[in-house]
């Protein structure tokens, strides 16, 4: 090959395996408009060289965009999934959004979208959910008193943890208690 002048068999070559690679690729040659050809078919769609070149550095910025955004992406859910184990580990803490997304390098705003998106639930709903869950298996060992299970589920004033803990399950914990002897 060295000193070869490149022809059309070149030519053919390269567009070819530049369109093997982006088939192979995920699909990414179906909507780069990229699929093999023969000499005719590239000569007639870019009638010269200069066009051919202009369009391949298109295409080849398109799918070095496209790797960098899917890094980034991939980068971002497992720092949202970093984050939400953080939440799940530690829900009866205090915890601040805006702080967690800032510490896991996350968009406030795309971090409560992505709460919702992969949860089901806002962000203090889902750790509403999780006290509360927690709460119910509290009173259920029957250890605990209610005011210790406010404390152990995150809140400090057992008179607001009932008033929450009736809201999500319908009765006092005191009358879960019970219901529980």
């Amino acid at each position: 090959m060295k000193g070869e002048e490149l022809g059309a068999g070149h030519i053919v070559m390269i567009w070819n395996q530049i369109a093997l690679m982006l088939q192979e690729s995920g699909g990414a040659g179906q909507t780069l408009k990229m699929q093999p050809l023969d000499f005719a078919r590239i000569s007639q769609r870019f009638q010269t060289v200069d066009r051919l070149c202009d369009y391949l550095k298109v295409i080849l910025a398109e799918l070095s965009l496209r790797q960098r955004d899917e890094e980034d992406s991939a980068r971002t859910n497992e720092n949202f999934v970093n984050l939400l184990q953080y939440v799940t580990e530690n829900y009866c803490g205090k915890l601040s959004l805006s702080e967690l997304a800032g510490q896991y390098y996350l968009n406030l705003s795309y971090c409560s979208e992505l709460f919702k998106k992969v949860t089901g639930y806002t962000f203090s709903d889902y750790i509403t959910r999780l006290r509360m869950e927690k709460a119910v298996a509290l009173l259920s060992s029957q250890k605990y008193s209610v005011r210790e299970a406010a404390y152990l589920t995150g809140y400090n004033d057992a008179f607001y943890f009932s008033k929450v803990f009736k809201k999500y399950h319908g009765v006092s914990p005191s009358h879960f208690l019970k219901r529980a002897e």
